[in-house]
């Protein structure tokens, strides 16, 4: 008996969750170009297809993930030669699947540390809560196979020291450290660091960024002040976004390009919240496309 049509399977792809294809082939990449030329690619594979797959979905979610991991491994050695620190490119929280904290640009910064297969089976399990027997199957590898390339990636991400955010503490810490900002307060910034904190800057070799991480408190303590002193808050407007597992700053200035700035933080005496990394994207090839994606949408604050 034949399978269905390539027109029946056209009918049942247009139910197929976009948004699902984005997610996984955004955290296994982490460029949302990339992502969306995965996807299409998918999409054109199937309609290529003389013997249409039974479900559309599941066949476009194995290739999405298959066609991801090759072009990881190609981007990879590309990346080696990056100006600077390489971050994901930016995303709101709702471009992504419900279990977008799983893709936050602190994890998918871990995760570059990681093979293709390993970070897409991360990705799999942790975003998209797969069973071993699921992620197998996605990627053509026994369960036991999955399973210990999960447990290999949760090693190194470990080792890595990533700490997810807690909701209920981020927003207060950010009000304090722009409120010790402002107030030039340098003990009260010291407090509000941990002993590991680490920042993060893209500018991709096109605008100013720190080539290497800053590290530590007392040289994030000075770089802040000296940033808030060259450019005064009056003169400065800032949004708050919704990113994946963190929220996030946009930062515009009329003398500089917009910036972006994602705090992770951890939890200190179980209820206290203090900065464990940040991440500032400026790279005007990832922020222009950020910004004209989602700028007619975004539901800020102004500060």
């Amino acid at each position: 008996m034949s399978g269905p049509s390539v027109s029946e399977t056209k009918k049942s792809e247009s139910s197929v969750d976009e948004r699902r294809l984005f997610s996984l082939a955004y955290g296994v990449l982490g460029v949302v170009a990339d992502a969306q030329d995965v996807v299409q690619d998918a999409h054109l594979r199937l309609l290529q297809q003389t013997q249409a797959p039974t479900e559309a979905g599941p066949w476009l979610f194995r290739v999405v993930t298959n066609l991801a991991i090759d072009r990881l491994r190609h981007e990879q050695v590309r990346r080696l030669e990056y100006i600077g620190p390489w971050l994901p490119d930016p995303v709101l929280a709702d471009e992504l699947v419900e279990l977008s904290e799983a893709l936050s640009i602190g994890l998918l910064t871990v995760l570059e540390t990681l093979k293709p297969v390993d970070r897409a089976v991360y990705v799999l399990r942790e975003a998209f809560d797969l069973s071993f027997e699921e992620i197998g199957d996605v990627t053509e590898s026994s369960s036991s196979t999955a399973r210990q390339r999960f447990h290999r990636a949760q090693q190194k991400i470990s080792l890595a020291d990533h700490r997810p955010t807690v909701p209920a503490t981020q927003q207060v810490l950010i009000q304090q450290l722009m409120l010790a900002v402002a107030s030039g307060d340098r003990d009260v910034l010291l407090s509000l660091l941990t002993d590991d904190s680490k920042i993060y800057s893209d500018g991709g070799g096109v605008v100013r960024a720190a080539l290497i991480p800053v590290t530590g408190p007392e040289r994030i303590v000075q770089m802040t002040l000296f940033l808030a002193k060259k450019y005064p808050a009056n003169e400065v407007q800032i949004r708050f976004l919704e990113m994946p597992g963190a929220m996030g700053m946009l930062w515009q200035h009329s003398s500089e390009p917009a910036t972006l700035t994602i705090m992770e933080g951890a939890l200190r005496n179980g209820e206290t919240g203090q900065l464990h990394r940040a991440y500032i994207q400026r790279n005007p090839d990832k922020m222009q496309p950020f910004l004209e994606r989602v700028g007619g949408r975004l539901a800020m604050d102004r500060s």
